[in-house]
């Protein structure tokens, strides 16, 4: 008897370090792969000269009292965050970002200055931008501001943009101005408008001549010949997005309502098949402000929010959709939709829930709300969805740029519109701190 009493206590303390370890383990998430976005495609010369952005603990905290979504980015749709783990893909284990997150404003907008293009570079650490000129008006990147922000040291620095490969002899035998521009800065034989829209993965190009009366689109090659005519868009496309395989075209049709309204045309890049979206898809994408269809990194699909419900005003009828570029055929995701993001493996979407402008013009839309940021696993046969971050501040608004945007999981930053209602910055979902900060904080 005293001998199993001898033993009893150390069997005891065996079995609570056994207890703890298994707890302990529960505890343990599965980390997703890191989801970068592909860097632009377009070229980009060396950058100028280094420009140290100053920043200040009031500027950089956030207002959470009061909460983006940018097309499947927090793991449902947005742009960034500062992690020092990753996200954790099974939702019931997933460790939730909350605030307080930390923001820095990177620029003002306005009308003169809006957001044209926005992207993190692998690894993630550093956010390319692009921004319009208030001396020039145009479509083309070439005229555009370009600007690279390190997260880690703090940089930020111009970078000279890239350069046109349709020469103007090109142009002018397309009938093409060298740009389109408000007001008219061109040569003087230039009297009109064109529209020029350059492939970042072919030497395809889309363009409307200045003798288009009708808003005639062509589909050819940057060195003006193998040209055919489109006749399914309704007017010049002012954007087109071209997938990475380079052999489709998403061109998008302003409708003149709300500056993100638009009707979307999918294209073979060699002009053997055009399709109205909403016709393809049988969704309804029509009410929607800014929520582009967007190309997966390896080309074979495309992500969409749409309506199940033709023109409505109901959010409820809106959900996440991915159609097989091989098939063209659709599926449902997810009921989640805002601003969101491809990882850079094509697997998942970033989304920021609740990070768009409402479809319905009679609710109120004005005020800042909280939004979360959702992975959807596509992959899978029973979707996985995973929260990274809630309580995100958000500020609706209808204006150009307001729905561009990146999640970056390597740094957890969402670059974003929509902290306040008229600046680009980063918010920072996880503790990280850059040279500038530091030095504020630094005590003498």
């Amino acid at each position: 008897m005293r001998k199993w009493n001898n033993m009893f206590y150390p069997l005891l303390i065996v079995l609570m370090f056994v207890s703890c370890g298994c707890r302990s383990s529960e505890g343990m998430s599965t980390p997703i792969p890191d989801a970068q976005v592909v860097p632009l495609s377009l070229p980009t010369e060396a950058p100028s000269e280094s420009i140290r952005t100053p920043t200040t603990d009031a500027s950089l905290s956030a207002n959470v009292t009061n909460p983006t979504a940018a097309a499947t980015m927090l793991v449902t749709q947005t742009p960034t965050s500062t992690l020092p783990s990753e996200p954790f893909i099974t939702p019931t284990r997933a460790i939730v970002l909350t605030p307080p997150y930390r923001y820095l404003e990177l620029e003002a907008l306005s009308m003169n200055i809006e957001l044209r293009y926005v992207a993190w570079e692998i690894p993630g650490t550093k956010l390319v931008y692009a921004l319009t000129r208030p001396d020039v008006r145009s479509a083309e990147p070439k005229d555009w501001a370009w600007w690279r922000y390190d997260i880690e040291t703090g940089n930020k620095e111009s970078l000279h943009p890239s350069v046109s490969r349709v020469t103007q002899e090109i142009r002018h035998q397309l009938n093409l101005c060298p740009t389109k521009q408000e007001p008219l800065e061109t040569p003087p034989d230039c009297s009109g408008y064109s529209i020029l829209l350059e492939s970042s993965t072919s030497d395809r190009i889309i363009f409307s001549p200045l003798s288009s009366s009708r808003g005639d689109t062509w589909l050819g090659n940057i060195n003006g010949t193998d040209l055919v005519k489109l006749e399914t868009p309704i007017d010049t496309p002012s954007h087109a997005q071209w997938s990475s395989n380079g052999h489709w075209i998403l061109l998008s049709v302003h409708f003149p309502g709300m500056p993100g309204q638009m009707t979307h045309y999918l294209v073979r890049t060699d002009g053997s098949y055009e399709t109205e979206f909403s016709a393809l898809t049988g969704h309804d994408l029509f009410r929607l402000n800014g929520l582009f269809p967007q190309f997966s990194p390896d080309g074979t699909r495309l992500a969409y929010i749409g309506s199940t419900v033709y023109e409505s005003f109901d959010k409820n009828n809106y959900h996440l959709f991915v159609l097989n570029l091989e098939s063209l055929e659709s599926q449902q995701i997810s009921d989640h939709k805002g601003l969101f993001q491809w990882s850079d493996d094509s697997l998942g979407l970033y989304v920021l829930d609740g990070g768009h402008y409402p479809v319905d013009p009679y609710q109120e839309s004005t005020n800042i709300r909280e939004v979360t940021l959702y992975y959807v696993d596509v992959e899978n046969e029973s979707v996985k969805e995973m929260i990274i971050a809630a309580q995100i501040p958000y500020y609706p608004s209808s204006s150009y740029g307001t729905w561009l945007g990146g999640y970056s999981p390597a740094v957890n930053a969402l670059a974003y519109v929509g902290h306040d209602r008229q600046s680009f910055g980063i918010l920072m979902l996880s503790p990280f701190k850059t040279p500038e900060m530091m030095e504020t904080t630094r005590t003498p």
